[in-house]
């Protein structure tokens, strides 16, 4: 390592018992050969004693593969061999100086091994962390302004591009479904000004083809190139959602045709009273006068069980919608005492209010509502009494169904919510398992509690988000 020497004049350097034990590392050279090293420089560079240093040719220190000057060649980074053959980062600040009436250079070494080391840590666990990102299954974006900075490339694919130029700069709205603005703003304000982690979500997004897709996602808080943004993580989940409606379709059709077995034998009883007023109206018309209103009424009684029994049946568009839950469970019930009543079993209603409204899929509420009344009607074989109890208060709305029948072993309790699992000769094993998956899609949760000999009670509640 040679230092330019100008014309200009140099100072004049003398080496001093401070400089000799001060804690910087200190070296001169002249031509290249070490003339004066303090103790420090000694101990960086591994040597016994300092007299071990001097007269050494400096070039045997350095490894030349590794020396990175900066624009003036005073400043240096080498990697320099020490005197038990060890290798360590060194950066150098050179001066030229007049040691003993001679030119020389004077050089402070500082030890850079542990922040190189931190620098490489840094720079391998940046790469790892970019290849994580990059070759993630998981769509990762970035989002700065609401504008995307960032995507990876999942990402690009769920969302229809071609390459990441086709996302990036594009406004968030533009992949997402009109009724999810709103509430996309709203999470992104708890992300960036509260440095909340707003919880897992469902929405609707748009392909660049217009597609819509069925997406989960989750935001937090993060910092791109220097600035405050967002990092949002999705997961398509389209054919995820079709083989769970699939399973739920399978599921209620299942349902409607047991229910209506025991609803054909209920409607056969109107009909044969019917027959026999016609039969004798065709005797004598006057006579039907006296009992058309009775005939009426067991008509709107068969009306009314055919049209919920169709309506459960039907196909309905999968969004959620403002419901009565009141009048949900009211509805069922009319199905659903049908095969109650043969059973000489009673269905007790005690609601505390009699509007609480929900956000809801409602044939889905339904479904859940039918499935836990058909297991309580199910497990009382000597009849009794089912009580269903609905309450409100500020943070959710509870349903309760307490039924008297023969109760659930302890060692089945745990496995009642697994697909297939069923005590049932005829069951599909899926009532409860749909149930569960109905309930959390609707923000709630479901527990049973129950012993056997002295019956069953299953809890539902909607969070207060849910409930309108």
């Amino acid at each position: 390592m040679t230092i330019k020497m100008n014309d200009s004049p140099l100072p004049v350097w003398e080496a001093s018992d401070f400089l000799v034990n001060m804690s910087n590392a200190i070296m001169v050279t002249q031509e290249n050969k070490l003339v004066f090293a303090n103790e420090a420089a000694a101990k960086l560079l591994k040597a016994e004693t300092i007299d071990e240093l001097i007269g050494q040719d400096l070039h045997q220190f350095l490894d030349p593969i590794h020396i990175k000057s900066e624009q003036n060649e005073s400043l240096l980074e080498a990697v320099w061999v020490t005197c038990d053959g060890s290798r360590i980062d060194i950066g150098v600040q050179s001066t030229p100086i007049l040691f003993k009436h001679k030119r020389a250079t004077y050089m402070a070494l500082t030890n850079l091994t542990n922040q190189k080391q931190t620098a490489r840590q840094v720079k391998e666990i940046q790469e790892s962390y970019k290849s994580l990102i990059e070759n993630s299954l998981d769509s990762i974006g970035v989002v700065i302004d609401d504008t995307f900075v960032f995507i990876n490339p999942a990402g690009v694919e769920v969302l229809g591009g071609k390459k990441k130029e086709d996302i990036i700069g594009k406004h968030i709205f533009t992949f997402l479904h009109p009724d999810f603005h709103e509430i996309c703003i709203e999470r992104m304000n708890r992300i960036i000004y509260d440095h909340e982690i707003p919880e897992l979500m469902e929405q609707v997004m748009l392909t660049l083809a217009g597609k819509t897709i069925d997406i989960e996602i989750i935001g937090f808080p993060t910092v791109y190139k220097g600035v405050p943004a967002v990092q949002v993580i999705f997961r398509d989940i389209t054919e995820r959602n079709l083989n769970h409606q699939m399973m739920i379709r399978s599921e209620k059709l299942s349902t409607v045709g047991q229910l209506a077995s025991g609803i054909a034998h209920e409607i056969r009883n109107p009909l044969t009273s019917l027959k026999g007023f016609l039969q004798l109206g065709l005797k004598d018309v006057t006579s039907l006068e006296q009992f058309l209103p009775i005939m009426l009424s067991e008509i709107e009684r068969i009306e009314m069980i055919s049209g919920e029994l169709l309506s459960l049946a039907k196909e309905h568009p999968q969004h959620f919608s403002k419901a009565n839950l009141i009048q949900l469970l009211d509805e069922v019930i009319v199905l659903i005492e049908v095969e109650a009543l043969t059973k000489k079993i009673l269905i007790e209603k005690n609601y505390a209010i009699q509007e609480v409204f929900i956000s809801c899929v409602q044939t889905q509420i339904k479904q859940v509502i039918i499935n836990i009344l058909k297991n309580s009607i199910e497990s009382m074989e000597n009849g009794g009494s089912i009580r269903i109890d609905v309450t409100y208060e500020k943070e959710a709305v509870t349903l309760q169904v307490e039924d008297e029948g023969e109760g659930i072993p302890e060692e089945i309790l745990a496995e009642i919510f697994e697909p297939f699992f069923t005590t049932k000769p005829s069951g599909t094993g899926l009532g409860l398992m749909v149930t569960e998956q109905i309930i959390e899609n609707h923000g709630g949760s479901i527990d049973i509690q129950s012993q056997c000999g002295e019956g069953t009670i299953v809890t539902i509640s909607f969070p207060f988000n849910h409930v309108l």
